[in-house]
């Protein structure tokens, strides 16, 4: 029986048409396959297919489409794509399937995946993910026949690079096998002439991308399609300020950050639309006398190209633009704050145009920034348990929209859902429902946490034990075994076992070695890992610290580089590999690095100081000022550089005397950015010398002989204080004391007046006298006899 045709626009299963066959050329038979497809009736489209053809491709046992067999081609390819949106269906968005689904896919039972047979690089299936048969048989028709089929479907490529994201999507961690196969894939699809002729199809192929490319940590490529897909679009997403309120109270409205949806050039037809019998996930309201839970905006401050209701390609681009800005936050700072304008944008526009799974996925995402926080524990709680039951709610065919745009909606799949609802579970105090639920999902890592902090480590080991007796050695329960003993025969094991496969257990490995001070075995164990997977940053850092335990600086600084390459995040890794680098003898590549991590963790004066050191070494004045500037805002006082100060006016001097100032603009604005240094610094600290030399030494570019003068009587007062008496007797402050004397003594002739000389000659014959007796031979005393006699022959005359 089929649906209610109110209930699909013709647009939103023409474009999923295009996505099987270009509308002009598909036959009536592929249109009523599509059709029956994106309205959920998968049981009918199925039996529509040769039988014989779909139990082929159930078995397992399909050709290679070597013969030119056009129907036995044209209905493997129909097949496999119906069972890959069974599969999604099953084990990410919901509902299950149905037993007459089930009936029709009843030959898939006779052959199961060998055990390693769909794990890659190391990374395994969940352990609830279901039918995994059906994603092996559709691999083997869709996956390396993507030449064959393009003869005939200009979108092969297209879903073979959805049964590479989907089969990433149940793996238990990012696999660089697929990550080529996925991002070559859809970089094949987006070649296609016939996808440009296609605007909607386009764009959703370019957010597709780049949400499969957050997967895989290339947060380079995801901005690109992000861009290509808002230009392709004619759409752009930005930033502004509108007033508005959070609490039920406030009776003045702020500035808010909102994002908005504007129209740049001509608007794009054939949208795609949503079923109107869809149900969508409901919005957890917050319960609590203060806070709205939400931000209330005034109405009237809209720019006139902004979308008043945005559509469904707007949706998807707000949501993957959210997941974008996530993944770039430093590393376990996710608030809501940063991804708020995208979520209220997506959450305040009428549900009839979102997906349901964007709404889905932005709930998810503002419950992760609400976590932790008191007033909004009891609504995380409650949304993420109303997304897991969504999941088994409805049925296929009211429900079929939300397969619409899967791919471009980023929802997690169901057991990683399931995994987010036992961590809030654990945040709450709930350690023993998170700790069976991690169990039911065979997260072992998480279950011996919940059991160490419930203080029955030995539970966890009885189970992994039971399950290692019922399911035989599985690396992952050896290794999990590891874990809970400490001992390194389970993750050697688990290595051996896997046939040098299971990279995880070699990175759990070389933890513990690190652990155990055992660093250069560490770094073998962690090279084994990283050979299989290299796209874990944390594996890299942990190798860089063994490395430089080592004393492998060149390992330690390449091993950074890599982990923030993946995770540019990362500000620890950042800081770390500017210091590599100035170990290196790179200082120039070691502000880089520096400047990064001071993006990342501005409150971190260690990172300013290191920023501060690398930039004097690589004499880069202006981030030597940016560098003090900020460490004086942090620490006060105890902020101030004399060395930095010192650099930096040596390094604007410098500028003066060459040819790489621009008509003096450069020095003029970095004289005035160290001016503002140097005020801030004579206000903490008004005995630091280097302070007002470097005063000094700006007048004097300046022409300012007056403001010299008092900047050099002002640094001899601060030198004479801080050496005391010691320099009649310690060369090292008797030099310094004659140094700026003779400075002062300098100044006080360029000046001119016969008060200045006289009050320098009066100092200079004070130190004279003082540091005669110890320093007469020393060529010090003798500069400094000479100024004092060159000071009386001036002011004589």
């Amino acid at each position: 029986m089929g649906v209610d045709e109110r209930f699909m626009e013709e647009s939103s299963w023409e474009t999923e048409l295009a996505l099987w066959q270009s509308p002009p050329e598909a036959t009536g038979f592929q249109r009523e396959v599509v059709r029956e497809v994106v309205e959920g009736r998968y049981s009918e489209a199925l039996r529509r297919l040769k039988r014989k053809v779909v139990e082929s491709v159930l078995e397992g046992s399909v050709s290679s489409f070597e013969e030119d067999d056009g129907d036995e081609l044209e209905h493997s390819f129909l097949a496999a794509i119906v069972l890959l949106r069974m599969f999604q269906r099953d084990n990410i968005c919901g509902p299950s399937l149905t037993e007459d689904e089930l009936v029709a896919v009843e030959a898939s039972t006779r052959f199961e995946p060998k055990d390693d047979e769909l794990d890659v690089d190391g990374e395994i299936f969940g352990s609830s993910v279901m039918r995994t048969n059906l994603l092996l048989a559709v691999r083997r028709v869709l996956v390396g026949n993507e030449q064959r089929l393009s003869q005939r479907f200009w979108s092969a490529t297209l879903w073979s690079a959805r049964v590479g994201r989907t089969h990433q999507d149940v793996l238990t961690g990012p696999s660089p096998t697929l990550k080529s196969e996925v991002q070559g894939a859809y970089t094949s699809a987006l070649e296609s002439s016939k996808i440009v002729m296609n605007p909607v199809l386009e764009g959703l192929v370019h957010i597709e991308m780049a949400l499969a490319s957050n997967r895989f940590l290339d947060s380079n490529t995801n901005e690109q399609h992000l861009k290509l897909a808002m230009d392709t679009l004619h759409t752009k997403i930005e930033l502004s300020g509108v007033l508005g309120v959070r609490t039920k109270w406030q009776k003045e409205e702020k500035a808010n950050l909102v994002a908005q949806v504007l129209q740049e050039g001509e608007e794009i037809g054939g949208n795609l639309s949503i079923p109107t019998q869809c149900k969508r996930p409901r919005n957890i309201p917050l319960d609590d006398t203060d806070l709205l839970g939400f931000t209330k905006l005034s109405t009237d401050q809209k720019p006139g190209n902004e979308r008043t209701t945005p559509t469904v390609m707007d949706h998807f681009l707000l949501s993957a633009k959210a997941e974008s800005v996530a993944a770039n936050l430093p590393s376990g700072q996710l608030t809501t704050e940063e991804i708020r304008p995208y979520l209220n944008r997506i959450l305040d526009a009428s549900e009839e145009s979102c997906p349901p799974l964007v709404l889905g996925k932005v709930l998810l995402f503002r419950t992760r920034g609400e976590i932790g926080k008191g007033r909004y524990a009891e609504r995380s709680m409650k949304q993420v348990e109303e997304l897991v039951d969504y999941y088994k709610q409805g049925n296929p065919i009211d429900d079929c929209g939300r397969l619409i745009g899967l791919e471009a909606s980023g929802y997690p799949a169901m057991w990683k859902l399931e995994k987010e609802f036992a961590i809030l579970l654990g945040t709450i105090g709930l350690v023993k429902a998170a700790s069976e639920i991690f169990e039911g999902l065979g997260l072992w890592d998480e279950v011996i946490d919940c059991q160490r902090l419930m203080g029955n480590e030995e539970r966890a080991r009885v189970l992994i034990e039971k399950r290692l007796d019922e399911e035989g050695e599985r690396p992952w329960l050896l290794a999990a075994m590891g874990e809970v003993t400490r001992d390194e025969k389970w993750y050697l094991r688990a290595w051996e076992v896997s046939k040098g496969r299971y990279a995880k257990a070699m990175r759990l490995l070389g933890r513990l070695l690190i652990s155990k001070n055992e660093h250069q075995k560490a770094v073998s164990a962690l090279e084994d890992a990283l050979k299989i997977n290299f796209l874990y940053p944390d594996a890299w850092f942990l190798l860089a610290h063994a490395a430089q335990k080592c004393g492998d600086i060149e390992k330690y600084a390449s091993s950074l580089t890599t982990a923030v390459q993946l995770d540019g995040s990362n500000a620890e890794a950042w800081n770390n590999l500017g210091s590599a680098q100035l170990q290196l003898g790179k200082p120039q590549a070691a502000v880089t690095a520096l400047q990064q991590a001071a993006k990342l963790r501005r409150e971190s004066w260690r990172v300013w100081e290191n920023l501060l050191l690398a930039s004097i070494a690589a004499n880069a004045v202006r981030q030597i000022i940016q560098a003090m500037d900020a460490l004086q805002e942090i620490r006060g006082r105890e902020g101030v550089s004399a060395e930095g100060i010192s650099a930096a006016i040596v390094e604007i001097e410098r500028l003066v005397e060459s040819d790489e100032d621009d008509g003096g603009r450069q020095t003029a604005d970095l004289a005035r950015r160290l001016l503002n240094v140097l005020g801030r610094a004579s206000a903490l600290v008004s005995t630091e010398p280097a302070v007002w030399n470097a005063y000094a030494r700006l007048h004097e570019l300046g022409g300012d002989h007056g403001m010299v003068l008092e900047n050099r009587k002002k640094e001899m007062r601060s030198v004479l204080a801080r050496a005391s008496q010691k320099y009649t007797s310690d060369v090292q402050h008797f030099e310094i004391v004659a140094r700026t004397a003779t400075n002062l003594a300098h100044a006080s002739i360029q000046e001119g007046s016969e008060d200045a000389k006289l009050s320098a000659l009066l100092q200079v014959n004070s130190i004279v006298t003082a540091s005669e007796p110890n320093f007469a031979d020393t060529d010090y005393f003798r500069d400094l006899k000479k100024m004092a006699d060159h000071l009386s022959a001036t002011e004589a005359s």
